[in-house]
């Protein structure tokens, strides 16, 4: 079978790295054939080299000669399947579905929670009328956009562990960021409308407050839309980096610098499946989150970790501080989220998925 990527942009977000994990995985396989259409130049993961694909950027070219090329491309390529990844994606890829009368994935809905924007409401209207499938990778987030039942799929991400080859040493991350103390909490996650780093670090300005043995990393960029105001990372910066509260930037040796967190945070207003909270697992760490969206779908309360509750600023210090001073329970909770892993999120129950998905579709087969 032969199938049509489109996808906004390759920068290190979760939908982009659930995307090029599938593509690298479907190399080799004699049942596939991928093309990815990126719709922008800004490309994070340096393995697409390895990966067909097209760049039809909208910097260069409007949303109607992108639409076009995009239609030209279909025309040449004439894929069985066209699966868009991302809301505008989903968008191009409605009416060239309608056009060409090919099979559509939707995969633009990647989160979930209650704030979902008027856009994003409207992208979902529009194609999830001209989608053959709508796939998530949580029950939370087809929940959260109400897809019709009929509609409906699927899939958790995969976690590769191929990343977790050539880890650079602790110390050598450690000494990069000057870390000194004997704990470290970290919350990986750029600084996006998604993420709640208000609540996050005033946690952490209380910990660091009453203690010095434990440092908050923030590892991310870019802006967050914050429930005080529209705030970019230096502004946070500027209100909470001290010693132990570090702002690291954008780093490409995530995995590196997760391996180094004795506690992994990821605080939200509400996620699907976090490749974050997906990587604290497979390096054996426990993890406290927000119960919202998918995140129960990943953490066992008291299991491998905490769900604490939406914006609970004194909740979120209560279970930091719990397990700062427990080393059996960090430890028996670490042990729990590298089984969960293995239970559920592998990379190979990912690409069989989505592939059953294609493969009923082209045969007419209810899935």
């Amino acid at each position: 079978m032969k199938v049509v990527h489109i996808i906004e942009n390759l920068l290190s977000g979760g939908r982009e790295r659930r995307l090029m994990e599938f593509l690298k995985a479907c190399q080799g396989r004699e049942d596939i054939e991928n093309h990815l259409i990126i719709l922008s130049d800004e490309i994070f993961f340096t393995e697409i080299k390895n990966i067909p694909h097209t760049i039809i950027s909208r910097k260069e070219f409007n949303e109607v000669k992108c639409l076009y090329e995009i239609y030209k491309f279909c025309i040449k390529y004439n894929p069985d399947i066209i699966h868009a990844w991302g809301e505008l994606a989903a968008c191009h890829a409605s009416v060239v579905k309608f056009l060409l009368r090919k099979k559509l994935v939707n995969g633009m809905v990647s989160s979930a929670g209650d704030k979902i924007t008027f856009k994003r409401q409207a992208y979902a209207k529009f194609s999830f009328v001209f989608s053959d499938i709508i796939l998530s990778n949580s029950q939370a987030g087809l929940r959260s956009f109400n897809v019709p039942k009929v509609k409906s799929r699927q899939v958790y991400n995969g976690f590769n562990y191929d990343r977790l080859k050539n880890l650079k040493s602790k110390e050598e991350i450690t000494q990069r960021f000057n870390i000194k103390t004997k704990m470290i909490v970290g919350m990986v996650a750029n600084f996006t409308a998604h993420k709640d780093y208000d609540t996050y670090l005033e946690s952490a300005k209380r910990i660091v407050g009453i203690r010095n043995d434990v440092s908050f990393l923030c590892v991310g960029e870019g802006w967050n839309m914050g429930i005080k105001q529209t705030r970019n990372m230096d502004d946070y910066k500027r209100e909470y980096a001290c010693a132990n509260i570090i702002f690291t930037g954008m780093q490409k040796d995530i995995e590196s610098i997760s391996n180094i967190l004795d506690i992994g945070v990821l605080i939200s207003h509400g996620e699907a499946i976090s490749n974050s909270i997906l990587e604290y697992m497979a390096l054996g760490k426990p993890v406290v989150a927000t119960n919202k969206g998918g995140t129960p779908e990943l953490i066992e309360n008291n299991g491998n970790g905490f769900l604490v509750e939406y914006k609970n600023v004194d909740e979120l210090v209560e279970k930091l501080q719990l397990l700062i001073d427990s080393p059996e329970l960090r430890d028996r909770m670490g042990k729990r989220s590298k089984e969960i892993i293995e239970e559920k999120f592998s990379i190979t129950s990912m690409v069989n998925g989505i592939i059953g998905i294609y493969t009923s579709l082209i045969n007419g087969k209810r899935i």
